[in-house]
């Protein structure tokens, strides 16, 4: 392969190992900024709103917070009845959301979807020819500067 294998170029040993440490202490760092707002949530899901609290602007956050946890039930009892038990089913379901919730975080921080956009519109709207071309092959150069 040019670039490398599936899973990382064979020469970087470690390299996995890094990747894993960068983004658990990128949890870490995302949890730690967004403590405040955290227990802001947990202490309106389970007391109300007070007065001078700031809300949510489409939904409560009481209500965000039981359906977050009513959503994670049913992925977890999902597991459970497709024959888990009850931690092998807890764990995976959680890892998958604190990964989604870095991968998100990380898309909103870099900008990675509005490059993609930028890339698909200009290779569609300049050049109706490359349509039949990956859009991988054709923004490589574009993404990577």
């Amino acid at each position: 392969m040019i670039i490398g294998s599936w899973t990382g170029d064979p020469i970087i040993y470690g390299q996995m190992d890094q990747r894993s440490g960068g983004l658990f202490a990128f949890g870490l760092i995302v949890l730690w900024v967004g403590r405040a707002h955290g227990w802001l949530v947990i202490k309106q899901a389970f007391r109300g709103e007070k007065a001078c609290e700031p809300k949510g602007r489409y939904l409560s956050y009481s209500t965000a917070f039981w359906v977050l946890v009513l959503c994670v039930g049913v992925m977890v009892g999902w597991m459970v009845l497709a024959g888990g038990d009850w931690l092998g089913s807890i764990v995976p379901v959680l890892l998958l959301l604190a990964f989604f919730m870095l991968i998100a975080r990380i898309i909103a921080e870099t900008g990675l979807v509005t490059r993609v956009f930028e890339c698909n519109a200009s290779k569609t709207l300049a050049n109706p020819v490359l349509d039949g071309v990956c859009a991988s092959d054709y923004c490589r150069d574009f993404l990577t500067d």
